[in-house]
């Protein structure tokens, strides 16, 4: 995994979106989208529900938050 992968899902899960997460990192949302991505093709689940008002967590979600936080 990558850093950048790991910084993104963090702050995503933490602001709840990825436009808020977009202005805490600096960083277009399109970037984080497809880091986020990414990190959910390498470890082979999903780790968000996306929703049109955020994302928020699923079950996979906290467990991974914890190990990689």
């Amino acid at each position: 995994m990558h850093s950048s992968e790991i910084r993104y899902f963090l702050v995503v899960a933490t602001t709840g979106s990825l436009s808020a997460a977009s202005q805490h990192l600096f960083v277009a949302v399109s970037a984080i989208s497809r880091q986020i991505q990414r990190l959910e093709e390498r470890i082979g689940l999903p780790l968000f529900e996306r929703h049109a008002r955020g994302m928020v967590l699923n079950d996979a979600g906290p467990v991974s938050y914890t190990h990689l936080r």
